[in-house]
């Protein structure tokens, strides 16, 4: 039996701008033994996002189970009915466009995640920098798709771009997690990109092992359960770096035999003071990267000793001399004006930057903000 849910929330940034949601999600039963699960990301920059991705999770889902093989067939033939079926939806948002706003295509862009499982297969196709993981009958988490963006971090979204990503997971499947980027660059954040784990196992943990050995007559309230939950963990403080939009369709096989203690995961050793450290080194002067790194390990070590943090803070910048060594409670109001004009200047070259990249209706891939927006958050997490 598979259990499944979905949902998509408007991102902590749209209702700061009374933006509505760009994403959509959905669940769709093609038999009694196979689900699809589908989310889509409305490109920001686009005047009718929104648009876009409802057309793409509705048709998408229709035009696969009409095109479904009824009895096991082979891969070609499940590729050929997601490529197809992704093609229609492209083709659906040309077709609105043509009829509601011609010649303003470009104004109708989304991304595209579409997951078709059984309890024994899993197929998928992918467009842009949504992203779909999924976990094994051994109890690992496996990266499915990969992340669409050039170099610049620009996604490549469809019906303008159709670079669709189409193929079958070579494990059994106990469970699968299609999110768009908002929830997918946190749950694979790029601190782990280097790791033997690169999915943050607890993270993801929270939307799946709900079901793992769930009763059939509890699935519906267990299943609700758990989505209110993860609704409410999305929106606490908990998450509160995760600004944009945010949307995941799941799909869990309740009776695989796996259980939450045989999943794999070994807590990475993560130095969140030396990526601190690199973050901070776009302040152009000196004095203001010690005072706000020196007052970051303050801030994290509260019940620490001056000679601890000053240790802690020779070990990252190098060996200053003693007077020389930031104090936050010494400051002057030149230095505080100093660092919030640096601050301002920061932040309005990198507002220009993203104006810039969104008039070519781009969607950075959040590598950065990842960086240096989830310290706590996979601290707390890991």
């Amino acid at each position: 039996m598979l259990s499944s849910y979905c949902f998509s929330l408007v991102g902590k940034d749209h209702i700061k701008k009374h933006m509505p949601c760009h994403d959509s999600s959905l669940i769709a039963a093609i038999s009694s033994s196979w689900k699809i699960a589908v989310v889509a990301d409305g490109v920001g920059s686009c005047k009718h996002a929104e648009t876009a991705s409802k057309i793409a999770v509705e048709t998408v889902a229709k035009l696969i189970k009409e095109q479904f093989p009824p009895f096991v067939s082979d891969d070609q033939t499940y590729f050929s009915v997601i490529r197809a079926a992704m093609h229609g939806a492209a083709n659906a948002i040309e077709r609105y466009v043509e009829k509601n706003d011609e010649g303003n295509e470009r104004e109708y862009q989304t991304t595209l995640s579409v997951a078709v499982m059984s309890s024994k297969l899993l197929y998928y196709g992918n467009a842009g920098d949504s992203g779909i993981i999924a976990l094994d009958d051994q109890g690992e988490y496996h990266l499915v798709t990969e992340q669409q963006n050039d170099d610049e971090g620009r996604v490549y979204a469809m019906p303008s771009n159709r670079i669709f990503e189409v193929g079958k997971a070579k494990f059994t499947p106990v469970a699968a997690l299609c999110m768009t980027d908002g929830v997918y660059n946190n749950v694979v954040p790029f601190l782990l990109h280097d790791y033997k784990f690169q999915v943050n196992v607890p993270f993801a943990n929270l939307f799946i092992t709900y079901a793992l050995g769930l009763g059939k007559s509890k699935e519906q309230e267990t299943t609700e359960k758990c989505k209110k939950e993860a609704i409410q963990y999305l929106q606490s403080d908990e998450c509160k770096d995760m600004t944009d939009d945010l949307s995941v369709a799941v799909l869990v096989n309740t009776s695989s035999g796996l259980t939450r203690e045989e999943i794999k995961w070994e807590e990475p050793e993560i130095d969140f003071y030396a990526l601190k450290w690199k973050e901070i080194s776009i302040y152009p002067s000196e004095e203001i990267r010690n005072s706000v790194f020196y007052k970051y390990i303050r801030e994290k070590n509260p019940d620490w000793t001056e000679k601890q943090i000053t240790e802690l803070f020779k070990k990252y910048t190098g060996t200053p001399k003693q007077e020389e060594i930031p104090k936050e409670e010494k400051r002057t109001k030149s230095d505080s004006s100093e660092e919030q004009k640096t601050q301002s200047h920061t932040q309005s070259t990198e507002g220009e930057k993203k104006q810039g990249q969104e008039k070519t209706h781009s969607n950075k891939a959040h590598k950065n903000k990842t960086e240096s927006g989830l310290y706590d958050f996979l601290k707390k997490k890991l």
